[in-house]
């Protein structure tokens, strides 16, 4: 008896099994292109909403590249304001600086803290530099460059959220859309039955093979074109 394919499988699992069931159609004649039309006209159906998923894909791991430079590039800020204040501290007397912006005198916490507490940090270490920048164009300097470096990494965090939650979206979408061709494909399986009796149709539907199957066909194809 032929196995029904399950939505648990990858979209191109499959449309893969689908197209073994056209072949197979072609290849038998007498009538049987008909299951093939009705199998093809499910897989677009599919292929259709897999193409709006895969550049939301696209989009999400470009969004995330980005979003790590940026984050890259702010504790390159942090530190380069750690050390200009350090150097106004050697520059010129009054209030010690390095303190008031740096408690403890250390960034490390702000830099490997996760993106979301950095961004946080960062902002109060802007908030004692401007505090203390009333008067000082250095420091105002070192607060404007640290606060630019923020808002590109704030704003590549929020573009990657939105790619992520725009991909999951059309990810639902490519599960509802897999339920649909497997009930469609079942649906064609048991016309066939019904018109040329289940052994003949089992002849153009045939098992499906599982993951495991299919990697070690794999493997096996790969030995035979091994050297000894």
């Amino acid at each position: 008896m032929a196995l029904m394919p399950q939505t648990s499988r990858s979209s191109a699992s499959l449309i893969e099994n689908g197209r073994r069931v056209c072949r197979l159609c072609d290849q038998v004649g007498n009538g049987s292109q008909k299951y093939a039309a009705l199998i093809l006209e499910a897989e677009k159906e599919l292929e259709s909403i897999i193409e709006n998923v895969r550049p939301r894909t696209f989009e999400r791991i470009a969004a995330y590249d980005a979003a790590v430079l940026a984050d890259t590039q702010l504790d390159d800020a942090v530190r380069d304001a750690f050390h200009a204040c350090r150097k106004y501290d050697c520059s010129f007397e009054g209030v010690p600086v390095m303190e008031k912006v740096f408690p403890g005198a250390v960034f490390t916490p702000i830099v490997k803290a996760s993106r979301e507490q950095e961004l946080e940090r960062v902002t109060r270490v802007i908030a004692r530099l401007s505090s203390l920048a009333t008067e000082d164009g250095t420091l105002a300097g070192i607060a404007a460059e640290l606060e630019a470096a923020l808002n590109r990494s704030a704003e590549a965090q929020e573009t990657l959220e939105k790619s992520v939650l725009e991909e999951s979206r059309f990810k639902a979408l490519e599960k509802l859309g897999k339920k649909e061709y497997v009930e469609k494909y079942s649906a064609v399986y048991h016309k066939a039955c019904g018109e040329l009796g289940r052994a003949k149709a089992n002849k153009l539907f045939p098992k499906t093979r599982s993951g495991k199957k299919r990697t070690a066909e794999n493997q096996a194809e790969q030995n035979v074109h091994q050297p000894a």
